[in-house]
């Protein structure tokens, strides 16, 4: 079975012991062992969770917030993961690699890397006359 049968096999046993609810409902809330029996199921021994990249929480709680920008955001991310996520302090890319990694057009990714040196969140460097920019962390929370 693949991760991701099993992961969503874990998803799936999760949601249905609360079949009915919906998340604006304040009844629907997942108990320890509702919790604890589909982190069994996606954890199988199958699972390799050493291929998954951790998120500080204060990403989602605090820089997702203040950003107010999904697509800054989303870029933000894709650099976590392309620097911390892979033990690298920078990563070199191009404007227009982002943009076909992440799906968003490279003139927009241009405006939101931008938007994200000016707040101090990351560092691009251009290098020479390469189209070849170094990503670099500022602020990883």
């Amino acid at each position: 079975m693949s991760k991701k049968k099993n992961l969503l096999g874990g998803i799936s046993a999760l949601l249905k012991t609360n079949r009915g609810k919906n998340f604006k409902d304040t009844s629907f809330i997942w108990s320890n062992e509702d919790i604890a029996s589909a982190t069994t199921v996606a954890a199988s021994s199958t699972t390799n969770f050493n291929d998954c990249t951790v998120f500080d929480n204060t990403i989602f709680d605090n820089l997702m917030v203040s950003l107010s920008d999904p697509l800054a955001f989303v870029i933000y991310i894709f650099l976590w993961r392309e620097t911390i996520g892979r033990k690298k302090t920078t990563k070199e890319i191009s404007y227009k690699e982002i943009s076909k990694l992440v799906g968003i057009e490279e003139n927009v990714v241009k405006e939101k890397v931008e938007l994200l040196v000016i707040k101090n969140i990351i560092r691009a460097t251009h290098t020479s006359d390469s189209e070849i920019i170094t990503f670099e962390l500022v602020n990883t929370l």
